[in-house]
């Protein structure tokens, strides 16, 4: 399996499932991520990570 299927499990429930497990979207880690303009509930998580990194890029 990729590793971006990995990442998307562990970040969000899937959308209209109905329960809340071990993910951390529900548990305040969509909101802090957010806030440093990361969105790990995004539709397309591949794509949010691609332009996140690029935007970061020479601002440590």
């Amino acid at each position: 399996m990729p590793l971006i299927e990995d990442v998307k499990r562990v970040c969000d429930c899937p959308k209209g499932s109905g329960h809340m497990d071990n993910r951390l979207a529900p548990f305040g880690w969509r909101d802090l991520l957010l806030a440093h303009g990361l969105d790990i509930t995004a539709t397309n998580l591949k794509q949010e990570f691609t332009f996140f990194c690029h935007s970061q890029r020479g601002n440590t």
